[in-house]
């Protein structure tokens, strides 16, 4: 699947429906394709779905991982789900802050210097791949907890030489 980015316009008006409408009716006649524009992608706002159904006659489709990211956004909102995303949240904003440590600890153990990687609620794959950094670093962030007992400031002190 390709897809490209034909025009980006600033839209400082309201985003009603006629408003984007005539945006996308604009680019595409300076584009000179209005008349092969069947359908539109699009995130699942109702005014962008009635710019295209009811003002350009355009199938209008919902971007299924726009769509996609929006059930999985659903789940994440499940309790106990919640509780871990959010624990490991708050231990990588704890590593964000204080960057020495880490570093230290990943040179003693020779793991790579790589930051933590924060969780963004919009980006695809940002759980996993926060997840998958905390596992690659774990004796590290595990060595850094038992060095002081806990991630607060004294922890950094014992681990500076």
């Amino acid at each position: 699947m390709k897809s490209a980015v034909l025009q980006t316009h600033v839209t400082p008006e309201r985003h009603t429906a006629d408003n984007l409408a005539e945006g996308l009716r604009s680019a595409t006649e300076s584009w000179g394709i209005l008349e092969k524009v069947t359908a539109c992608v699009h995130d699942n706002a109702s005014n962008v779905t009635l710019a295209n159904n009811e003002y350009l006659d355009w199938d209008s489709s919902p971007c299924y991982a726009h769509t996609l990211q929006l059930a999985i956004n659903d789940g994440f909102k499940l309790k106990p789900i919640h509780h871990i995303v959010a624990g490991a949240s708050r231990l990588v904003s704890h590593f964000h802050h204080s960057t020495g440590a880490l570093s230290l600890i990943q040179v003693d153990q020779t793991l790579p210097d790589h930051r933590l990687i924060q969780y963004c609620r919009t980006r695809w794959n940002s759980i996993y791949d926060m997840f998958d950094r905390l596992l690659e670093q774990r004796w590290a962030v595990a060595a850094l907890g038992c060095c002081c007992g806990s991630f607060g400031p004294k922890c950094h002190n014992s681990v500076r030489r």
